[in-house]
């Protein structure tokens, strides 16, 4: 682990930073690559995936808070992978990033697959 942030300032977290809706997309840009790299290269869903666990510094997103991340053979994966993208899909469109997907779609361009019913009814509950 190591400090992200400037002066002894830490980084600032996603929710807080006030920018043009064109450095919201690359955020939005680079939160999807985060998440299609946990999944396909570290074989992890992070579980707790927001605006509250992402921050931005020097230009590029970081993420943190992966401690409560879980391997994506566990039985819970894929509803905490639709919560994620639920929670990303939501903030990235409150923030005017256009063309954001909705939380079914953002699921498919991580893994590949779409949630079943099962896994929407799921979340709800």
């Amino acid at each position: 682990m190591s400090f992200i942030g400037k002066d002894s300032l830490p980084a600032p977290k996603i929710k807080d930073v006030e920018l043009p809706f064109e450095d919201m997309t690359i955020i939005f840009e680079q939160t999807v690559e985060i998440m299609k790299n946990l999944y396909f290269k570290c074989k992890l869903v992070h579980a707790d995936f927001s605006e509250y666990n992402l921050l931005w510094h020097e230009e590029k997103t970081w993420v943190i808070d992966v401690s409560q991340a879980v391997d994506i053979a566990h039985s819970e994966a894929e509803v905490f992978l639709l919560r994620d993208c639920t929670n990303i899909s939501s903030f990235f469109d409150k923030k005017g990033v256009l063309n954001v997907p909705t939380p079914e779609e953002l699921f498919f361009q991580v893994c590949g697959k779409y949630p079943g019913k099962e896994k929407i009814k799921q979340l709800e509950e």
